[in-house]
């Protein structure tokens, strides 16, 4: 049952962070017309391959908001959304020469892709231990409640045998660590 939750925690967790982590959009300016791409830009985005010749410059020719990407003055590139990635940041092309200014932006406001990630490693760290701790629980209390019962047994069987009341003559039946437990069986089936 646990591994049934713990599987539902991960999908969960994926299907609620994995979007605000990358995507693509691709982006064209016609005839220096302006042009908006709507996609998920959440984590920042930044050009990762220009296609025009015309130059792509952020904050002047391209730029984006919460729903997309907006290109004109004929820039026409494909755009990385999720964050900076140092090899496509300095890219091949020779167009876009505003790598600083890509970066920057990135890490001033768009830190969105990090947190998710970090988030989502949480949640599975978080119903890993939560697993974790509620197995050993079970095991605990299975473990109490069974040394608690062979105390009982060896109580009863003491009991009818006519001996003394006395659950340390059974010291190999139980450890330190559960001789509570046997104990208490012991003494209360003893004296039923």
């Amino acid at each position: 049952m646990n591994t049934i939750k713990l599987g539902i925690a991960v999908l969960v967790a994926f299907t609620t962070v994995a979007p605000a982590l990358a995507d693509t959009i691709r982006c064209e300016s016609s005839n220096g017309r302006e042009n908006y791409c709507r996609g998920n830009t959440r984590g920042g985005v930044y050009l990762s391959t220009q296609l025009s010749s015309s130059g792509c410059y952020q904050g002047d020719t391209w730029g984006y908001d919460n729903g997309g990407v907006w290109v004109n003055a004929g820039c026409r590139a494909i755009f990385q959304t999720g964050g900076y990635n140092g090899y496509n940041y300095h890219s091949s092309n020779n167009y876009n020469s505003n790598y600083d200014n890509n970066y920057n932006n990135h890490n001033k406001n768009n830190s969105d892709g990090a947190v998710a990630a970090v988030a989502l490693a949480a949640i599975i760290g978080a119903a890993v231990v939560a697993s974790s701790s509620s197995k050993n629980k079970s095991n605990s209390a299975d473990s109490y409640e069974t040394t608690y019962n062979n105390g009982c047994n060896a109580g009863n069987k003491d009991r009818n045998a006519g001996k003394s009341r006395d659950y340390t003559r059974h010291s190999g039946s139980y450890s330190g660590s559960n001789e509570q437990a046997y104990s208490s069986g012991y003494n209360k089936c003893w004296s039923n």
